[in-house]
């Protein structure tokens, strides 16, 4: 895939940290309850990276910032199950 990217790299969209929470929590809540999340972002050393990152932020601060932005919409997972 880094290969594609190199070629044609106007075939990808990345998104901002922000963008990538809304989305995601987009996604969560239309997400059967039972399921179980075990990773929504991690952590790559940048000579790794093929496009652009976030920057130096850890997976714990990115959880936080979800689960904040998650208390700012009063919505949880399954909040939209089986609608």
């Amino acid at each position: 895939m880094e290969k594609e990217y190199k070629e044609h790299p106007e075939n990808f969209n990345f998104f901002e940290l922000p963008e990538y929470i809304e989305f995601f929590i987009q996604f969560l809540e239309r997400l059967n309850p039972d399921i179980v999340v075990e990773r929504f972002a991690g952590e790559v050393p940048p000579r790794f990276l093929a496009g652009p990152g976030w920057g130096l932020i850890r997976n714990d601060q990115i959880l936080n910032k979800f689960e904040k932005r998650l208390t700012e919409l009063d919505t949880w997972q399954g909040k939209l199950f089986n609608e």
